[in-house]
């Protein structure tokens, strides 16, 4: 591997520790390349992810993000296998802070809508 080619440490992570995940990486695009459907490609990348991150949340995560492609639908599958793993309670305090505090509010607003715009038959039977 040429060092030249590793990217920009992520904060709190060694340079071999980058190396590691770099190389990861190229064997997944290599593999990836003869994948023939897209969900194929997102399963490879979660175990991967997985395995590389040692089913540690913040790792894995940071694994399956960091490695890009369809980053975003590739981490919230590997969040939510880990997530329905190990439970809320589990997860890193400060994630849990973060994602709640951002979906909260919209949900929040499509929860009202959605009751405002239910017929008072229906509303009373979801109630």
């Amino acid at each position: 591997m040429d060092a030249a080619k590793i990217k920009l440490p992520i904060k709190g992570r060694d340079l071999l520790y980058m190396a590691q995940m770099q190389r990861a990486f190229e064997l997944l695009d290599a593999k990836n390349q003869d994948m023939p459907f897209h969900a194929g490609e997102i399963h490879l990348i979660n175990l991967t992810a997985l395995l590389f991150g040692e089913f540690d949340f913040r790792r894995s995560l940071e694994f399956a993000i960091n490695y890009g492609r369809d980053n975003d639908t590739v981490g919230a599958v590997t969040g939510s296998i880990l997530g329905a793993y190990y439970g809320k309670s589990s997860l890193p305090a400060d994630m849990v802070a973060t994602v709640l505090g951002t979906n909260k509010p919209v949900w929040g607003l499509i929860w009202r809508r959605l009751r405002q715009n239910l017929q008072p038959s229906l509303l009373h039977q979801v109630s």
